[in-house]
């Protein structure tokens, strides 16, 4: 399977949930890409505020202390460029629609799709 190489991209997951949290991160370790993590909104605020220069974030919808539609909007008051994917289970067109409102760049609807998250990579990051 074809591998995105993501030397020198950093890229944030926000994920509260270890398992999804540690597929993520098996999913990006061939890439190269320098992983950081949060485990909810306001820590994901906090990793981003020092490291701006952060390429791309996958952000849960669902977190504890602060959700990912609140996250994503104050990520955009630092960024507005920064690539943001959301992550949920839920799949609905309406909370498509809510996430791409809110200020999401991409929706991935869980369980997550190796190939389907390479290939949103390649389209941020290629």
């Amino acid at each position: 399977m074809w591998v995105p190489d993501l030397k020198g991209k950093k890229v944030l997951i926000a994920e509260d949930n270890i398992g999804a949290l540690l597929l993520l991160k098996a999913f990006l370790e061939p890439t190269g890409a320098e992983i950081f993590e949060a485990r909810n909104g306001i820590e994901a605020l906090r990793v981003f505020s020092q490291n701006q220069d952060i390429t791309i974030i996958f952000l849960d919808i669902f977190m504890p202390e602060m959700d990912g539609l609140e996250t994503v909007s104050k990520i955009r008051e630092i960024n507005k460029h920064v690539p943001i994917v959301a992550q949920t289970a839920f799949v609905s067109r309406i909370d498509k629609e809510r996430c791409l409102a809110a200020g999401f760049s991409a929706y991935l609807s869980k369980p997550i799709d190796l190939q389907e998250f390479y290939n949103t990579l390649w389209y941020f990051l290629g």
